[in-house]
This record gives C-alpha cells, structure tokens and sequence, in this order.
C-alpha cells in the first residue's frame, strides 16, 4: 500500500490523510467545510465551499432553456448540461431577475481551486478520448448554499470565508480546465467506490445504464399495411396435404459459451476498488486518529438518508437551507445505483416515496429525486415490449410531471398503427385482453400477500414449537408441505426450513396429546383465511377463461389444505377410506391394483416379492424374475404395454425406465393444459385434467430400447430424427440409450401429438414446431413441471445470443413463410427451430404477457381449420410484430436459471 498523503482541514486545522487515488477530489469534513484534497504545501490558500459563491453569470440552457448561473471566473468554458446539451458558458447580454429557479452549475465550483499541472496528471486515468468521456456525471442540477453558514451533524456551524479569485486569466483558465476534467473523473471514481458499499446494489456484469432517451435510440415503427397487401400474407395449407409427420432434430451445440447465468451479489472487485486509503506502520500517532475521517462512509446510503430527513423535520424552516447540501452525497449514490438495473431502480423509488414529506418541502431535492424518475424511464423504455406497457409508463410520466419523457412515449405509441384489416373486431378483443392481464395482476398481488402472511404465521408456529420442544415427524411434514405448496421466496423458505429442521422433540408422553391439538389449532387458524380467499380467487380465474392458473391454485390449496373436501371434488377426486384419489386411480384400486413409480401397476399386498426382485408380468399373467421380464420384452414382437390415464406405452426397454416415462407422459399432459388452457375448447381440458373426463381413445407413444431398433421398426421419416410424431398413425416414436431417454425430446413430440390427437386438424409449421420447441424443456420443480425463466429454453436463448452477436436469425416476417413440411425442411433445419420457438416464446410473454391469450387462440383456430392470420388475434401488422419481436430479444434481461431447484 502506497504511503499516505497529508493535508490539514482548512475550517478547524485538522491534520488528515488521504490515498493518492482521493488527490484532486473534494472532501467534506465533519467541520462543516468542503474542500479539495491537495498536497499539505499547496492547499494553504485553498477557501471552503461553505463561503459566499463568487459572482454569477446567467445564461439560457440552448437545448432545453432552463436558466443556468456560473461563476464570472468561468465565462468561456465548455461544459454538459443535465439534458444532454453541450454548451459553452456565454453570458446573456440581457439582465435576468433571480428569482429563485436558475440552476447552478455545481460541478463549476472546482474552478475556484488552483492545483499543479503535476498534481492533475496524476489524478487523470490512462484511457483513451471516448472511454475518459463515458465515465461524466452529468451536472448537477442544484443550486449551492451561497453564503448560508453550513450546518454540520454536530450542531456546529462553519464561519464564511471570503472569495478569492486568480488575476492570471489565462493561467487560471488553463488550470481551472484541467481541475474541472480531473475533477470530474474523481467524482466518477467515487462514486463507483460508494457503490461497491450499498446496501441494495446488484452488480450485473451484462447490464449496462440504458441510453439517454432521445429520439435517436427510439427506431419508428412502420405503419400500417394496406388492406390488400396484408390479405396476400395470409397463410394457407391444403386440405390434400397427407397427414402430419413431424421429425425432432435435437439442438446443435453451436460452439457458443454456456447461457448466460444471472446471480445476485458483486462481480470481483477492481484493483482499485480493493485498494484501500489508510496509514502505514510509521504513521505519526495524530494521523491515525484521523484515518477515518477520509475513508468511505460507514452508513448506507438510505441511512444516511432517512437520518437526514429525521433531522430536517426537528429544524426550523429558516435553518433547514444548511441542511440541504447533506442529501446530496447519497442521492448521488442511489442515483448511481439507480442506473444498474431496473429492479434497484424500484426499490431505490419505493424507498423515496415513503419521505414525500422531505421532497414536498425542498425543491432542490425533488430535482434530485425526478432524475431517478428519469433513469427508471430508461430502464423502462428499454424493457417494454408492447403497447400496454408504453401506456403504463406514458401515465407514469403524467403522474411525476415529466412531460418530455411522455411525449417520447406517445411518438412510440403512436408509431404502433393497428391493422385496418379486422379493426371491427379489436375492440372486443381489447377488453378481454385488459381484464384477463388485469384479473392476472390482482392475482400476482393476492399470491404475494397471501405468502408473505403465511410466512409471518409459520415463523410464529415454529417460534412456539421450539420453546415447548414439540417437533414430531408428523408436525414437521405438515409445515414442510405448507412451505412448499406456498412456493416462498427461496431465502424466506429457506429461513423457515433452517428453523424447522433445527426443532428438537422433548415432550412428556402426557403433554403430547394437548400439544398436538394446540398445533393443528394453530396451523388451522394460520392458513384458515387463505384458503378461503385461494376459493375465491379460483372461481374468477374459472370464470374469466384462465383454466391454466385455476389449476394452479386448486394445487396449492391442496398443499395447504390436504383435506379440503371442495378442492379434491373440483379436481373430481374420490374418497375411499379416508383417502382421495382420481377416478382412473380408483378404477385401478377396484381391481387390486396400486401405482409404484418402478414397476407401474402391482398388486396390493405383494410389497416383499416386488423387494426381491419378483414381478408379475400381467400381460403373461405370472410370477417371473425382474431379469426374465426385461428379456423377455426387449424384442419387438412382445413389448410392454403400459396404460396410464391418458396414454399406452408400447415399449422394448427395461420395465423401471418404462414406467418413469409413463410418468412424464402424463406431466406433460397436465403441463400442455396448463399452459395452452385456451386451446381447449369449451371445457373439454377442464374435464380431462380435473379427472372428469376421458379421452375416445388413449394415446399412444412408442419407446425403442436402441437407435437400431428405432431405425429399423420406427422408420423415421429423416436420418436425423431423434423422434417423431406420425399423424398418419396417430402415434409417436423414440428410442433410449442405455437408462437414458431424451426427456427434451420426448416433450417436444408430444406436444404435437396431444394437439394433433385432440384437434380435426394440423397448424402450418411454423406454429406448430413453435408450440413444441416453447415446452419441450420443461423440468420438475416439486411434483410438476416448469418452464422456469427464458434462461431454461435452450433454443430461444442460442436465438437470442445470436442475434445479439450480430448473426442472422429468422424474423418474425420469414417465420410465416415456413407452412408445409416441405418449407420447414429447406434450409438450415436448427436455425429453423430457434426462430419458431421464438415467435411463440414472444408471443406469449412480450407486453407482459398480454397477447398469450390471443396467440391461444390463434394456435387452437389453426387446429380447428380455422385460417385467419396473426394480425386478427393481436390486432397489429406483421410489419410492426416484426419491429417489436426484434425490439423484444435485444432487450429482454436474461434471468437465472430455475433448473438448480
């Protein structure tokens, strides 16, 4: 560590020390008195900022007109407005009244500093002319104390200094430039070394601060389409065309790193963040008293904050203007980090709105306060994807008097012409798009009140178990099932576990019987009103058409409430002997016969012939060995033949990896519901999922042991098919290597048989490859499967790292083009599939997830034989879908991957 440099406080005489990263940069110490840190020889004429600011003159900002005032000293130089517009200080031959709302060029205060060309040079960073200018503040827009003494933390107040002003004026021109450059940068530097100390900050080495919000970052989009030429696009398929045959090719590794892994926490640090200013071993006892003074602060930046408002509430109104220089360091912090992603943008906000009474009573704060209200509109403007989120956020702007910005929002709006074609039917479709999003926010904010109540609750169960030692396994399952059936937030769920799994069970013989009453009381009472509420929030969901997210919700109440008779009837279950099962599963139980996950159906009471290894083969109805079997059926003239609820498995390979697909089968049949519930017509997948309802005929899947066997008997329709869905057989085909089974691509040949089977007819390619390739990587996260976050579909993110390397990927607009197989074959065959599952994966979820219920459609008239194309459904042209897909991929953050659960 390099030795430490030394100053003495020009307010109170202090001696400090400082690090020869701080040189050049101001320093506010707890006297009252800001100054510049300089070497202990040429600081001793240096005056404090707390005196009378020089004389001021006034000028019009060029670019947004605000008037500005500067020292007269600086008449001549070049600076950077807050909006962006570079200027030089010229002052206005007309006299300007101050009244009060000219803003003061801060940053300028360091021209009122002399400094050795030598002392700069070192303060100035090796980087090249674009990098040094990147790292600017902007000005700041507040103005300076003038000559109001400074009010410091200990009630101790600093005398003004006069003003001195350097009678060299070239010299001092030279000077005060570089000062102002090197200044700038420290400043730069700071902060970011503030930053590395928040509280909140998330550090993400892919997010960069988001553009400034001109027009120049905001490409137009295209207006509408004449009426003919959209009616050319639509697409059709013939009638004649023979029965869909569709090959699986699995994802190429394109020789790209990894997808990107977003966690939170900090990146490594800099060098120059480790280093640290402090003394070294011979420092004289007087500078290591002072080694604190000059190192980061030691608060938070909203602690610093909120003790600030505290303080500015106990002042009287004519003392709280010395206050108001305080705020600005750790706004400037939050600023900062406010520009980091938009996630601390909103807790930086949400923070700031609960002092409105600070902001409401100071106008230089609420100054400071709308540009963070600006950043988050970057972030916005970046993020949105669709129309209903640019009307959030043009009302938002409404709201905080940003008029600018909104303007900026509404010429984007207004770029977005809706299709002429079908404009009748838009204004229905409309409404049912803004209550559906609308029925799905309320639910979002219901779940997470529910759960953080429910959090609250269980802490309190745990708390009073510990203290009497009450922790029997029976109790401890019953909380774990709650936890899980609530889907906390991990570090919350987490706690709770840690806490229940540090239970210990001393309880007398006698007490344990009241115990266990008082606990179910508890937990009854604990999840009593959610259930309730969950019933009620079902039945809208239910009556507005979201089947998918009803299903949902009968889940977790079932995992709340195990017993709730209203839940299992809705879900068509029956209760025999005390326990509820679905009607198939009380079919089998008619007939001796109960699930293992290893074997499939076995008889009821043979648990010790199963343990050694014995099995009854129920299509040769008798008792053989587990080996014999597998042998037996490993040939393709005698399989097995599994059943399920909904399909039969004809398969050649051993009988525990036969049943662990008969499992996934049926998940991705209840997966398939709950994310395409609108395909489904009238209450056709209601009935099949909630067990009231069956199939006309079961579905069947083929499962090869070897590639030999899957080529030679299968006969797939191309030499890379990796699986295939014929529709021409109403069956689809794989193969396993050894006790492995693509589960990616079994998914992704199912979903084209569970549409194709339960549909008249078949979709262009396009859609159908898209459908598929948007479930195929669905994983188990607890008893069912999950998409997870855009970071868990393997061909959408090789899609997006591509177009943002700058490599071609299909547009929404060639998509279409793709509608027979034949189409879909030509070319490059995985780029192909990257961008259909990539228009679904848009269609679903840009605009915050308004449009998938309109896609939904489009997808299930497509299987009706029903051929209108997309623009009816979303009400946009193809050319404006296209501009917004493309806007969609470059800007969508990438999230962490959810497979690790």
């Amino acid at each position: 560590m390099p030795d430490p440099l030394l100053t003495n406080c020009p307010g109170c005489g202090k001696s400090l020390q400082f690090s020869q990263k701080r040189l050049g940069s101001l320093f506010d110490h707890s006297c009252g008195i800001r100054f510049l840190l300089e070497l202990e020889d040429a600081n001793s004429s240096a005056p404090a900022t707390g005196e009378a600011p020089p004389d001021c003159h006034q000028m019009h900002c060029p670019g947004c007109f605000r008037r500005l005032k500067y020292p007269a000293f600086a008449e001549g130089l070049a600076t950077t407005h807050s909006c962006g517009e570079s200027l030089s200080l010229c002052a206005e031959p007309l006299a300007i009244e101050d009244d009060g709302s000219s803003e003061y060029l801060e940053d300028l205060e360091l021209l009122r500093f002399a400094a050795r060309p030598a002392q700069l040079a070192a303060r100035v960073p090796s980087a090249s002319p674009g990098a040094a200018s990147a790292t600017l503040p902007r000005v700041e827009t507040a103005r300076p104390a003038a000559a109001t003494p400074r009010r410091s933390r200990t009630g101790t107040r600093a005398e003004s200094r006069p003003t001195t002003r350097s009678g060299i004026a070239f010299l001092a021109g030279i000077l005060a430039l570089m000062l102002v450059v090197a200044g700038l940068l420290a400043r730069a530097l700071d902060g970011q070394e503030q930053r590395a100390q928040a509280p909140i900050a998330r550090t993400d080495p892919q997010t960069q601060a988001p553009p400034e919000p001109t027009s120049t970052n905001l490409p137009a989009l295209p207006g509408s389409r004449p009426e003919a030429e959209s009616g050319s696009q639509t697409e059709t398929r013939s009638e004649a065309e023979p029965p869909l045959e569709i090959a699986y090719q699995p994802a190429e590794d394109d020789g790209l790193p990894p997808p990107i892994v977003l966690e939170e926490g900090r990146s490594p640090a800099s060098p120059a963040e480790v280093e640290e200013a402090g003394v070294s071993e011979g420092a004289p006892p007087e500078v290591e008293e002072q080694r604190s003074e000059l190192e980061e602060p030691s608060e938070p930046w909203d602690v610093r904050f909120a003790r600030l408002a505290d303080e500015h509430k106990q002042l009287p109104s004519s003392q709280r203007d010395s206050l108001l220089p305080e705020f600005y360091s750790p706004m400037d912090e939050s600023l900062q980090l406010a520009r980091l992603d938009l996630d601390t943008c909103l807790e930086i906000l949400a923070f700031y709105s609960g002092h409105n009474r600070v902001f409401k009573a100071e106008a230089q704060l609420r100054l400071r306060r709308d540009d963070h209200r600006r950043v988050y509109f970057q972030h916005m403007m970046q993020r949105a994807s669709g129309p209903g989120q640019w009307r959030e956020l043009a009302d938002q702007c409404k709201d905080w008097g940003l008029d600018s910005e909104r303007a900026l929002v509404m010429a984007r709006l207004n770029a977005l012409q809706p299709t002429t074609t079908y404009a009748s039917v838009q204004a229905l479709r409309r409404d049912k798009r803004a209550a559906r999003y609308e029925l799905r926010q309320e639910l979002a904010v219901f779940i997470r009140e529910e759960r953080l109540t429910a959090f609250a609750a269980l802490t309190e169960i745990i708390e009073w178990m510990a203290e009497r030692r009450f922790a029997p396994e029976s109790a401890r399952t019953r909380l774990e099932n709650i936890i899980t059936g609530l889907e906390l937030e991990d570090e919350e769920a987490t706690e709770l576990r840690g806490a229940l799994h540090g239970l210990s069970h001393m309880v007398a013989s006698d007490e344990l019987a009241k115990l266990q009453k008082s606990f179910a009381s508890k937990v009854e009472r604990a999840i009593a009103k959610t259930v309730t509420r969950l019933g009620k929030a079902l039945e809208n969901c239910l009556k507005k058409d979201l089947a998918g997210q009803a299903f949902d919700l009968l889940q977790t109440l079932l995992k709340l409430d195990p017993d709730n008779k209203n839940a299992h009837e809705g879900l068509g279950h029956v209760l025999i002997d005390g326990v509820w099962y679905r009607h198939y599963e009380a079919e089998k139980l008619a007939e001796g016969l109960v699930w293992h996950d290893s074997y499939g159906w076995v008889p009821i009471g043979e648990e010790a012939r199963y343990a050694a290894l014995e099995i009854f083969d129920q299509q040769e109805q008798r008792w053989v060995s587990l080996s014999q079997a597998n042998a037996a059926h490993a040939e393709i003239t005698d399989p097995w033949r599994l059943e399920s609820e909904n399909f039969v498995l004809v398969s050649t390979a051993d009988l525990h990896l036969s049943a662990l697909v008969l499992l996934r089968l049926e998940a991705v049949f209840l997966q398939v519901f709950r994310q395409y519930d609108l395909f489904f017509k009238g209450d056709q997948g209601a009935m099949l999922i909630f067990g009231m309802g069956k199939l006309p005929e079961k579905l069947v899947v083929n499962l090869y042991r070897s590639h030999e066997q899957f080529t030679e008997h299968a006969k797939p329709p191309t030499d890379w098919a990796a699986g295939f869905y014929s529709g021409r057989q109403g069956a689809s085909f794989f193969y396993c290597t050894g006790d492995r089974v693509s589960f990616t691509t079994l998914q992704h040949e199912l979903i084209h048989q569970i549409l194709g089977e339960l549909s008249p007819g078949s979709a262009p390619s396009w859609l159908a490859e898209g459908a598929a390739v948007y479930l195929e990587d669905a994983f188990f996260a607890g008893e069912h499967l999950s998409l997870g976050s855009i970071s868990d579909h393997s061909r959408i993110i090789s899609y997006l790292r591509k177009l943002r390397q700058g490599e071609e990927e299909h547009s929404f607009e060639k998509m279409l083009t793709f509608r027979s197989g034949r189409e879909w074959d030509s070319g490059d065959i995985s780029q192909n599939y990257r961008g259909a599952g990539a228009i679904v994966y848009f269609m679903m979820h840009f605009d915050d997830g308004r449009y998938r219920g309109d896609f939904l459609e489009l997808l299930r008239d497509r299987y009706q034989r029903v051929n209108r194309p997309p623009e009816y459904y979303l009400g946009m042209t193809h050319e404006t879908l296209d501009e917004l897909m493309a806007g969609y991929y470059q800007n969508v953050p990438l999230e962490a991957s959810e497979r690790r659960r």
